[in-house]
């Protein structure tokens, strides 16, 4: 019977343990100031139906690598009746949509424009422009190897040009 109430009290004070930790996580959590993403996600599940704290996540999922989900915030922004009735009331949230569109865009822009010299390239390979204009491109992607393996060519091309110096100091190579 000792035994059996021994036992009884050690798995008491284990949940007991288990109790107290949960509880002091829990306290923990609200009294830690959330940082970086959780930031903004807390803020809009504290006011779900604010556009402006949305545009606010949306732009910071973007900043932080999260295009993806981004894309989807602003998704549920645009098909929400919510952001139409907010902009008729607020007009500057229409400058912040605008702004966190373009945002959004420009990755696919330069891509499209990255594919376009890419293939002129291919027709003409000499093309020194091209491969500057690809450089920058490069560059603005942060794909530098690329981005200095096309300045090279174009440097071997018209080494003396003041162009293609300009575009080194701006690559820093």
């Amino acid at each position: 019977m000792k035994r059996r109430s021994k036992k009884l009290t050690i798995i008491k004070r284990f949940w007991q343990h288990v109790v107290t930790m949960f509880l002091f996580s829990l306290i923990l959590l609200q009294l830690w100031p959330p940082t970086g993403l959780n930031r903004f996600f807390r803020s809009v599940g504290q006011d779900p139906w604010s556009v402006k704290k949305r545009l606010q996540l949306t732009r910071e999922l973007f900043d932080a690598g999260q295009v993806e989900l981004a894309e989807q915030e602003l998704a549920y922004l645009n098909s929400n009746s919510l952001l139409k009735l907010a902009i008729k009331f607020r007009p500057d949230l229409q400058h912040d949509l605008q702004t966190t569109k373009q945002k959004l865009e420009t990755p696919k822009k330069i891509q499209a424009e990255i594919d376009y010299w890419e293939k002129i390239l291919q027709e003409k390979p000499g093309y020194r422009d091209g491969l500057l204009r690809l450089a920058i491109l490069y560059h603005q992607t942060y794909e530098d190897d690329k981005a200095i393996s096309a300045w090279e060519e174009a440097n071997q091309l018209d080494p003396n040009s003041e162009e293609v110096q300009k575009i080194k100091n701006l690559l820093n190579t």
